[in-house]
């Protein structure tokens, strides 16, 4: 059947449908003989071999999936008692999921560590360092940039049901791109107990993300070996090549593979700082304020360079920030306990953003690349919300109570 075809007249209808048509490797180096391009001319056992090498990839699952979690604490060793009892706990996590095939990455990897301090510098003050470091590595799940690894057997088989390309997908390296997030994360709460009845915490933050997605290692296009007098290859389909090469059987091994681009970088910082006070047997006053400022640095896009035509990039470049202040009193009588309390929130999404009417000739169908330069755009609006809040609650018999809770109201300036 590899030489003659699956359709020569050995084989019946029902067996036909067990296996892909193929014409044989007699009728394909016959056609390679008879065109005006000497190089490719192959006999049908040459033609075989080169199938061979352009399938040659191991799709075995060879390593194991493994998942190791280890965590120790205690007092830090030598110096611990001097410096206020200081402890720390420590841990590390890493997990391996082999793919069910091969891709650009052939599984996906991911390790977490973490390690948290804790010192009580004095009877009346605590303070707890915390720092986490995380990294995920695997193949994207798209080629238009966006984020996303495959991780379970599912998401693969879903990207290889009813679609084309399928055997580009199984046999080449780089049909999606290698793909990395590394996430960081540092903090610091410090919590003063001022006297029996107030205390008061604050709290420091800074969390990043780094997203990075592009091509593995390029193709080595030198002639690497020759199969019978004139066939030459190279490494395909091993290796990123973003132009057209096409396998003896018509496997594609080149353009409009591994388009993803991602080198996002997200950074947050927030402090925090919260003050609670018993006054009274009446009166518990609370009151916080908190700011975030983001760093949003967003890079991302899908590229072709054969292929440019409906390819997108998103960047942008934005500082947000937010803000709140809070008070509140909760007053708590025999029959009867009630929250009183406003909230302010202030928010200022930074950069800009567009201006438009829904009807814009703009949106139609044959403008759409260009949709970002026609469009105009305004500064962002910078936002304050005031929320007042009231909450009574009082019983009404011995197995019942009595919620009463005012709507909290938002006021846009």
């Amino acid at each position: 059947m590899a030489w003659t075809g699956t359709k020569n007249g050995a084989w019946d209808q029902f067996t036909q449908l067990q296996f892909p048509e193929f014409e044989g490797w007699n009728s394909i180096a016959l056609k390679s003989l008879k065109d005006d391009n000497p190089a490719n001319d192959v006999t049908p056992e040459a033609a075989q071999r080169v199938f061979l090498w352009q399938h040659r990839r191991n799709l075995d699952i060879v390593d194991p999936d493994y998942d190791f979690d280890a965590s120790v604490g205690g007092p830090v060793p030598l110096v611990g008692s001097k410096l206020g009892d200081l402890r720390f706990l420590a841990s590390y996590r890493t997990a391996q999921e082999m793919y069910v095939i091969p891709l650009s990455k052939d599984g996906f990897r991911d390790f977490n560590m973490q390690l948290k301090v804790t010192s009580d510098l004095s009877a009346k003050m605590k303070l707890v360092v915390e720092g986490i470091r995380g990294r995920s590595v695997g193949t994207n799940t798209n080629n238009a940039g966006l984020p996303g690894i495959f991780r379970s057997p599912e998401s693969i088989g879903s990207v290889m049901n009813r679609v084309s390309f399928i055997e580009t997908r199984i046999f080449a390296t780089d049909y999606w791109a290698p793909s990395a997030i590394t996430r960081n994360s540092i903090g610091a709460k410090f919590t003063h107990v001022l006297n029996p009845s107030t205390f008061y915490e604050a709290t420091l933050h800074r969390f990043d993300s780094q997203y990075r997605t592009a091509p593995g290692r390029g193709r080595n296009t030198s002639q690497l070996f020759l199969f019978g007098n004139n066939y030459f290859v190279d490494e395909g389909p091993f290796g990123f090549q973003p132009q057209p090469s096409t396998g003896i059987n018509g496997l594609r091994m080149g353009v409009g593979m591994s388009n993803s681009r991602d080198s996002s970088d997200v950074a947050v910082y927030s402090a925090k700082v919260d003050f609670s006070s018993q006054l009274d047997r009446y009166n518990q006053i609370k009151a916080g304020v908190e700011a975030v400022y983001t760093d949003n640095k967003v890079n991302y896009a899908s590229v072709d360079v054969f292929l440019p035509s409906g390819r997108t990039r998103s960047q942008w470049h934005t500082f947000p920030v937010r803000g709140a202040f809070y008070v509140q009193d909760k007053l708590e009588f025999q029959g009867m306990i009630a929250n009183l309390g406003v909230r302010l929130d202030y928010s200022h999404a930074g950069g800009e953003w567009y201006n438009y009417d829904p009807y814009n000739k703009s949106f139609s169908s044959e403008r759409s690349l260009g949709l970002d330069t026609l469009l105009e755009k305004t500064s962002t609006d910078r936002i304050f919300n005031v929320s007042p809040r009231l909450g009574i609650a009082f019983p009404i018999s011995v197995n019942s109570k009595l919620y009463l809770v005012h709507p909290t109201f938002a006021y846009k300036t």
